[in-house]
């Protein structure tokens, strides 16, 4: 709203890019796209609210684990039945005819690559009898075969999730037996305000080339620094808003106290 009231033509559509002016320009900041957003019903029911829009993920996210119980309950033996309905429903997303409803269509089009990380949880904790390394070279398997059968970004996703999933069950294999990978604890300060990143980097990164666009003749710049200059704005903000969010919401402190959980 600061940006719009400054009349920044990011905002409004009025850049030289016009990739640009499709993706951010003229979006709504009303009260009823804000709710409908809140829902996680944005695309297929509202609009985008503002600069919204890279919090896709987020909003499948959210519908992924509003249905998992649903999953859970029916995998209260066996973790293959709902494993076969993940993939049926995936199939079934590709025919509109049969399945009319847009947003859980969207949502089973992607909730295949989260249940990668749902059998991931289940062989770890013992209750699918699979051992991880050899999950790991079935994902291989999977993004390997990924290159032959990709159409379109729904499969792009499913060969990179197969690519995480290979490399998550790697690690956690060799986690098991004792070999310590402490050379990713330098990754542990970027993940503890990781959240906050994701939902506010892309406003941030937005405001701030309005407001070069509009100290620049309506351009941006050659180079790259002013990426670079976003990049460092945005992680310091992030770290800031984390004490807000990531550390009360999730009992941080309490949870860095208990040995066991260590």
């Amino acid at each position: 709203m600061i940006g719009k009231s400054y009349n920044f033509s990011i905002y409004n559509a009025n850049t030289p890019y016009q990739l640009i002016n499709a993706n951010i320009g003229n979006r709504s900041h009303d009260l009823f796209t804000l709710i409908g957003n809140l829902l996680f019903l944005y695309n297929e029911y509202f609009q985008i609210f503002g600069t919204n829009g890279p919090t896709w993920s987020l909003k499948l996210e959210w519908w992924f684990c509003l249905l998992y119980p649903f999953f859970l309950m029916l995998s209260r033996k066996n973790i293959y039945y709902s494993t076969f309905l993940i993939i049926l429903f995936f199939a079934v997303s590709f025919f509109p005819t049969f399945w009319p409803e847009t947003l859980l269509r969207n949502v089973f089009s992607s909730m295949i690559c989260w249940w990668l990380g749902v059998l991931i949880a289940e062989i770890s904790a013992g209750r699918l009898r699979i051992p991880l390394l050899n999950f790991s070279v079935i994902s291989i398997c999977g993004f390997i075969m990924m290159f032959f059968i990709r159409q379109n970004a729904v499969f792009y996703d499913l060969q990179i999730a197969f690519l995480f999933s290979a490399i998550l069950s790697f690690l956690l294999c060799y986690s098991q037996k004792g070999i310590n990978f402490s050379f990713l604890a330098f990754l542990k300060p970027i993940g503890d305000f990781s959240y906050s990143l994701y939902i506010i980097h892309f406003p941030i990164l937005v405001f701030l080339s309005g407001l070069i666009m509009k100290l620049n003749q309506n351009k941006l710049p050659q180079h790259s620094y002013f990426i670079i200059g976003g990049i460092f704005i945005c992680l310091t903000i992030s770290y800031l808003a984390h004490f807000l969010v990531e550390i009360p919401f999730t009992g941080s402190k309490k949870i860095a106290g208990n040995k066991f959980l260590i």
